[in-house]
C-alpha cells in the first residue's frame, strides 16, 4: 500500500525518503509506522488514513472521460487533477439536491446536438451563439482578452452554466493544477435537474480561457 500511495502522490522514493526517513524500513517491514506517522504519511500523500488499512490498493477510475492535450494519449491523471474533478463532483451533488428543491428546470440546450447525428459544425456554432445571445462580432467591442472573458461568463452563467476558475486543488497553493496536464473540463449533472459546468486552470492565459469558453 506504501509503494502505490507514494507513486499516486507523484512522488518518487528518493524525494519522500528525505521528509519520512523511516520511509524504506517500512516497506521492507523491517519497522511498522506509529499512528501518528502514518497519520501525518497519510496527509503527505494526500490519502485517507483508512486507505492503509485496505488489504490491497483501491481501483481509481477517473469518473469523466479524458482528452489529454499536446499529443499526450496517457489515459492517468496526476492526483492533483483527479482530487479536482472528485471536489467538483462533491459540490455538483450539492448543487443537485438544492436545484431539486426549487424545481429547477432542466437546461434545453444539453443534449440538443449529437457528433452520431452528424451535425453541421456551422449549425452548432450557430446555434451555441444564439443560446449565450452573442451577436458574430460580440468580442470586437472591447479592447482585452479580460474584458471580453468578463463578459462571456456572464452569458455563460446567465444561462444556467456554472464557471469556475482556478490553479490549485481547492485552496491549497502547495498543489498546483498544470496547465500541460489539464486545461479545463465539464461536468454534466444529469437527473432529476440538468446542470452544466466548466472547470478552466486559472493558470491558463486569458486568451486560451476565452478560446476553451
Amino acid at each position: 500500500m506504501i509503494p502505490w500511495a507514494i507513486t499516486r502522490a507523484g512522488y518518487n522514493l528518493h524525494e519522500i525518503s528525505e521528509s519520512v526517513p523511516f520511509i524504506l524500513d517500512w516497506i521492507k517491514g523491517v519497522k511498522k509506522p506509529t499512528v501518528r506517522q502514518l497519520e501525518d504519511f497519510s496527509k503527505k500523500v494526500y490519502l485517507p488514513f483508512g486507505y492503509f488499512f485496505l488489504a490491497e490498493p483501491p481501483k481509481e477510475k477517473l469518473p469523466i472521460p479524458y482528452f489529454r492535450t499536446h499529443n499526450n494519449h496517457s489515459q492517468q491523471v496526476s492526483i492533483n487533477i483527479y482530487d479536482t474533478i472528485l471536489i467538483m463532483q462533491q459540490r455538483q451533488d450539492w448543487l443537485r439536491e438544492y436545484l431539486s428543491e426549487l424545481e429547477y428546470n432542466k437546461l434545453p440546450f444539453v443534449g440538443k446536438f449529437h457528433i452520431s447525428n452528424g451535425n453541421n459544425i456551422k449549425e452548432i456554432v450557430y446555434d451555441i451563439r444564439n443560446t449565450l445571445g452573442l451577436n458574430d462580432d460580440w468580442a470586437n467591442q472591447f479592447k482585452t482578452w479580460q474584458e471580453a472573458l468578463e463578459n462571456l461568463i456572464q452569458h455563460i452563467e446567465d444561462i444556467g452554466i456554472i464557471a469556475v476558475f482556478n490553479g490549485v486543488v481547492e485552496n491549497n497553493t502547495h498543489r498546483p493544477l498544470s496547465v500541460e496536464e489539464c486545461r479545463g473540463f465539464v461536468l454534466l449533472m444529469n437527473l432529476p435537474h440538468l446542470c452544466l459546468s466548466i472547470t478552466l486552470i486559472a493558470n491558463l492565459p486569458k486568451s486560451l480561457q476565452l478560446f476553451m469558453n
